[in-house]
């Protein structure tokens, strides 16, 4: 799904609470301003205010593939086929 705040250059993961970002990988994490139901609706009011949509950049996304594709290990393959998904689902290009 594409969120109305992403960037060209990004993936919306979904929403997030600003203090769980602080235990992702992802060094490019954002978060927006109104979150948004699976439907593309904003968040109630309850969960607007503790939960914001995230974004990452997709050249994070792209280097890690990439990364994986050197460590060559066996779970490998199926960490590179969640990136790509994401990639695909992410919106943008």
């Amino acid at each position: 799904m594409k969120h109305p705040e992403q960037r060209p250059d990004e993936i919306y993961l979904g929403n997030a609470r600003p203090g769980d970002l602080s235990d992702s990988s992802w060094k490019t994490s954002r978060l927006g301003k109104v979150g948004l139901q699976a439907d593309g609706s904003p968040l109630g009011k309850h969960n607007a205010e503790r939960l914001r949509p995230w974004f990452i950049k997709r050249a994070e996304v792209e280097a890690t593939i990439q990364a994986e594709r050197l460590n060559n290990k066996p779970w490998s393959a199926s960490t590179i086929r969640v990136y790509e998904a994401m990639l695909a689902e992410g919106g943008e290009a």
